[in-house]
């Protein structure tokens, strides 16, 4: 995560990190994964999707 935040402004790798994350189940790590890119549509997008997935399968 050093190598991202050094050029943090590379917003398709913070997404797959953010990604990695959500498949492990670790959505709070994810989110702070995507909120730390500069904004993009996509970014955004998955932000949003993270924020609504319910953890653990639990609704």
């Amino acid at each position: 995560m050093n190598l991202l935040k050094a050029n943090a402004s590379d917003a398709p790798r913070w997404a797959r990190l953010a990604d990695a994350y959500k498949v492990l189940d670790k959505l709070d790590e994810a989110v702070k994964a995507i909120s730390l890119p500069e904004a993009d549509a996509n970014v955004i997008t998955q932000f949003v999707d993270l924020l609504v997935t319910p953890t653990h399968g639990d609704m």
